[in-house]
């Protein structure tokens, strides 16, 4: 497999993610096992220990480099502190991987590392596509999700506000499940891939299985950002994605 270097900043420089795969050469559509290893960059150590954070040991985003293709997966810890999970990525093409997790006695870390398939002949340039905002509600197997909030400031604390209905009745919905100890997750990453953040609703403020659910963040700078929010009704995990414009702050 074929490691490129992440685009834009480094996430975190405590811990270093090391991935590589059987087979060796990565192809679309063709299923791989994938190992992730997280070594400590003071001394090179293999991290083997991990908090339990949202029911997971272990979150991980997959992510195409045109943003298009989104997973949510969660790679299980093996005996020698490796993490290993089965994929088929979908299309040729370079991929970005999200590791967020909290190693035992360490600090919540988010990093990042990017591949390529072997039958991809193009650049990292060439696999981009340009953002369109996206605030249009999204119908995910009978739920609706509304943006509420789409207008966003650089720069301040913000709230992103989710508003659920049932798609056939039009009717709030109240029935939402939990889904990895939250009533929802959502993963917000800039244009340009450098700025991403995992977020959870607030608690004491989003209703309790719906039907508003709000996420609290603050955008570094102005751009475009894609937000992907899920969410579990009925056994099934619902997967809304939104492109929002965010603005500078008018403030000096």
């Amino acid at each position: 497999m074929t490691l490129v270097p992440g685009a834009g900043r480094p996430l975190s420089t405590e811990y270093r993610l090391e991935v590589d795969t059987t087979p060796q050469v990565l192809r679309s559509g063709v299923r791989a096992t994938v190992r992730f290893t997280v070594r400590d960059t003071a001394d090179g150590s293999v991290v083997r220990r991990f908090e339990t954070v949202h029911e997971r040991m272990f979150h991980l985003f997959l992510v195409s480099q045109d943003l298009e293709h989104f997973e949510h997966l969660h790679p299980e810890l093996r005996p020698d502190g490796s993490l290993e999970l089965a994929l088929a990525l979908p299309r040729p093409g370079p991929y970005h991987f999200y590791a967020d997790f909290l190693p035992v006695g360490g600090f919540p870390q988010l990093l990042h590392r990017a591949i390529v398939t072997a039958d991809y002949d193009g650049t990292l340039a060439g696999a981009e596509k340009p953002l369109a905002a996206d605030l249009e509600d999204k119908v995910i197997d009978g739920l609706r999700v509304k943006l509420e909030s789409p207008s966003q400031v650089a720069g301040r604390e913000q709230v992103i506000s989710c508003f659920l209905e049932d798609a056939a009745t039009g009717k709030p919905v109240t029935n939402l499940e939990p889904y990895l100890g939250a009533w929802g997750h959502m993963l917000i990453l800039s244009w340009d891939l450098a700025d991403v953040v995992h977020s959870h609703p607030l608690e004491g403020v989003s209703d309790d299985g719906g039907p508003r659910i709000l996420f609290q963040q603050r955008f570094p700078r102005a751009g475009r950002y894609r937000l992907w929010a899920q969410f579990q009704r009925e056994g099934k995990i619902a997967v809304a994605s939104f492109t929002v414009d965010v603005a500078e702050s008018a403030e000096r």
